[in-house]
């Protein structure tokens, strides 16, 4: 199971680290575009904290202490959000490392919105989650492109 796991979640790891790295100008990485009410640095930090979130401090119970807030009203370098990309992809490997094809069964160890659901259903929803803020991240960075 973790090739598989691994091997998507990989996928758009490196597709948000190209999207970060496209952006000619760093402060671009912050400007919200009229009608969003969000920038794409703001949203790959959001994607960071959710995957370290979740993976992390849930899953593996590694102590991050997440700041939604600062998601998405702070700012980082793009170094930063480089290096949290790095601190994702090894929470993902960590995790799928130890688990196994019964995991998807498991019960999620917290709910989620207000639900009990299981491991399964929360890889799902986050790859989901992850795969529509890269989208708007690629949106943001070719409307902003010359």
């Amino acid at each position: 199971m973790r090739t598989e796991w691994i091997t998507i979640y990989m996928q758009v790891l490196d597709q948000l680290k190209a999207e970060i790295q496209h952006y000619s100008d760093e402060n671009n990485l912050f400007t919200v575009l009229q009608g969003t009410s969000n920038s794409a640095g703001n949203l790959a930090m959001h994607l960071v904290g959710n995957i370290r979130h979740f993976f992390g401090a849930i899953l593996l119970e590694n102590g991050y202490i997440r700041d939604r807030e600062h998601e998405f009203s702070g700012r980082s370098s793009r170094a930063e959000i480089l290096d949290g990309i790095t601190s994702a992809r090894q929470n993902l490997i960590r995790y799928f490392d130890t688990a196994d094809s019964h995991s998807f069964e498991e019960p999620f160890p917290i709910p989620f919105k207000d639900q009990t659901v299981t491991k399964g259903y929360m890889y799902l929803m986050l790859l989901q989650h992850f795969t529509y803020h890269l989208g708007q991240i690629n949106y943001h960075r070719r409307t902003l492109k010359p």
